[in-house]
């Protein structure tokens, strides 16, 4: 519910605009009266839009949360649309379709944005330095493990081992988890069973027959999930040290959001404005777009061959 337009202002004026509305058609002379009348109402319904939403977003202990909520109900955009892939034809067939879809277009993507339409290249600045894996240790293991968060849910990667299984049984399993990791990090393979993926392709609006409307939802193994934050960790702290991220970056960023990229944005603009001068913006929209990492002359673990994929 609105519950904006029950303020006793809206409600006045809403009244009168009401009236205005009915009179017109029988007294043309009152038609400027109304046009007046409505615009103080749109005047008045936006400020008591603006005071509500303001007032929910601050007595929320989630803001953020709370600020995409108001900015969905305001747009009367869903998050993800139904959720239900609506294909036609063998399911197979479809299955086979997704798979070929997710698997090439990173490097399509890839592709399209190193190569310009004059044929030139970019080329990223090398980091000379070396990035080493330091052995894991028990308490490592342990506090990672007992951070996972989502104990209470059921979703569980193709071993259907769930997070709260493996932190029962974190004492009998922390041991060979270290020689496993540590032999990992050491020899330079990853086990072929942790690459294996349940992925749930997520319908989100637009056709439902272009594969590119629909969202990979990828479920891993919780072993699977601890090597991903173990190796996250090593990464972060290599590319802070050596300010492999430029300072302008906001997403998937500790500390940074996008709070604090719209704040660097209105900063920008303030600035230019007091300036005198007159500020541009540009925005790209890569919502279709995938993330993809090549690591060359081996690495971490060398190239990785892609991961099964089950599709339910």
């Amino acid at each position: 519910m609105e519950y904006y337009r029950e303020s006793q202002d809206v409600k006045k004026i809403k009244k009168t605009l009401d009236v205005l509305y009915v009179a017109v058609k029988y007294r043309p002379e009152l038609e400027e009266l109304y046009k007046k009348t409505k615009k103080e109402y749109d005047r008045a319904l936006s400020i008591a839009r603006k005071n509500h939403n303001g007032k929910i977003i601050s007595e929320a202990k989630n803001k953020t949360k709370m600020v995409w909520r108001v900015i969905k109900d305001t747009t009367g955009y869903g998050s993800l649309g139904t959720g239900k892939p609506i294909m036609n034809g063998n399911p197979e067939q479809v299955f086979d379709d997704f798979n070929s879809y997710f698997a090439n277009i990173a490097p399509n993507i890839t592709t399209a944005m190193l190569h310009s339409g004059d044929g030139s290249t970019f080329e990223v600045k090398k980091v000379e330095n070396s990035f080493y894996m330091f052995d894991i240790t028990d308490a490592e293991i342990r506090s990672k493990i007992l951070k996972f968060n989502n104990i209470n849910k059921s979703s569980t990667g193709y071993d259907d081992v769930p997070i709260k299984v493996t932190k029962k049984a974190l004492n009998l399993i922390i041991e060979p988890l270290k020689f496993i990791m540590n032999c990992s990090f050491k020899k330079g393979i990853f086990l072929d069973s942790l690459k294996v993926n349940i992925v749930k392709p997520l319908f989100k609006r637009g056709a439902p027959n272009d594969y590119g409307n629909y969202r990979p939802i990828s479920l891993i193994t919780a072993f699977a999930e601890l090597f991903e934050k173990v190796l996250a960790e090593r990464l972060l702290s290599f590319i802070k040290k050596f300010n492999v991220i430029t300072k302008h970056q906001h997403g998937f960023t500790e500390g940074r959001s996008t709070q604090s990229a719209i704040f660097d944005l209105t900063w920008a603009i303030v600035t230019a404005l007091e300036k005198r001068e007159v500020p541009d913006a540009l925005f790209g929209d890569s919502s279709k777009a995938f993330d993809q990492g090549r690591i060359q002359g081996g690495g971490a673990w060398g190239p990785w061959p892609p991961s099964r994929i089950l599709y339910i």
